[in-house]
């Protein structure tokens, strides 16, 4: 019989499970629900789900107490080592997926079209990069985690894709791709795919920017910009909670399918705009584009934190340079 107990804490009514041979769970339980090729494993139409029953079936092979299965597989799911697909429109019950057992490596990115029905996009990307790349500062781990996030929060619409180091799906009709890369794994992508709300005058040879195609009030414009803030937090919820140690920094990444596309830090963008203002300022940035008005980088809040952050300090300006002239005019006779 393996060593299971539930413990009821003094201050939480629920029962919490307690697992007492770790070498057991760790090794032989979650070693053979995300092994591959094991002898005696049930077939499985998909590789990487695993039906509630035949898990079941296992543990009681393994010595568990009846009473002690779905507070295992609770624990396998609060782990996030993997997720039901209850929740997924059109799937059969009872089913648990397991990202790391996922190997499709190709992604599929969404398909986003305009009101004219043309698959034009806008497209802006945020890279989340460790500051020492110089080792595997990003477990492949600490990802599956993040899938298991995006696929609870996500997944109940039928665009929800998820595979080797990626998750792409839509939101109404915008599009977003999360993807896991880098020579160590430093770094994770969020890509936003939102669809154009006007033509791009291309007689200047330039390539279409978000301010060129794309009004700030566009409602597709505002719920990508909240899918990124979303997203994001959800990244770095993740890995902090995963890896306290880890210092993540925030790059601009223009690059749509490149994995391996230069970033810009977004710190330096935003310093640029706050030495030259939101208007007219341009800089070659190496993201294979053209040089690009600054501005085109950032999102709409960025953009608005910055055009209020500007009017403040042109008031505080104003306020500096008339403090100075009601100081420096004296009344007559002095």
């Amino acid at each position: 019989m393996k060593e299971v107990s539930t413990a009821n804490q003094e201050m939480n009514d629920d029962n919490t499970l307690v697992i007492i041979d770790t070498s057991w769970f760790c090794n032989k339980l979650v070693g053979t629900l995300l092994g591959t090729h094991l002898k005696d494993e049930p077939r499985r139409p998909c590789p990487w789900v695993w039906d509630i029953e035949d898990i079941k079936k296992m543990l009681r092979q393994q010595g568990c107490e009846e009473r002690d299965l779905d507070e295992i597989l609770r624990y396998l799911q609060c782990l996030e080592l993997c997720t039901t697909l209850d929740i997924v429109p059109g799937h059969p019950k009872g089913h648990l997926l397991f990202p790391a057992l996922v190997k499709q490596n190709v992604i599929q990115y969404p398909v986003v079209t305009n009101a004219n029905n043309a698959m034009a996009t806008a497209f802006f990307g945020r890279r989340l990069r460790c500051v020492d790349s110089s080792i595997h500062l990003i477990p492949f781990g600490v990802f599956t985690r993040l899938q298991v996030k995006l696929h609870k929060e996500y997944s109940n619409n039928p665009t929800f894709h998820l595979g080797y180091g990626w998750v792409s799906f839509m939101r109404g009709n915008v599009g977003v791709v999360v993807r896991f890369g880098g020579e160590n794994k430093q770094y994770i992508d969020i890509l936003v795919f939102c669809p154009n709300s006007g033509m791009h005058n291309s007689a200047s040879g330039s390539a279409p920017t978000a301010s060129m195609i794309m009004s700030m009030s566009t409602p597709s414009y505002i719920a990508g910009n909240k899918l990124m803030d979303d997203i994001r937090g959800t990244c770095k919820s993740t890995v902090f909670g995963g890896i306290p140690a880890v210092i993540l920094e925030e790059c601009v990444l223009q690059s749509q399918i490149e994995s391996d596309a230069p970033a810009v830090l977004l710190s330096d963008v935003l310093e640029k705009v706050r030495k030259e203002g939101l208007q007219g300022s341009y800089q070659e940035w190496r993201l294979h584009i053209p040089s690009t008005p600054t501005i085109d980088l950032l999102l709409p809040r960025e953009r608005e934190r910055e055009r209020e952050r500007g009017l403040c300090e042109r008031s505080a300006q104003c306020s500096r340079r008339n403090r100075r002239r009601v100081l420096t005019v004296r009344p007559r006779g002095w």
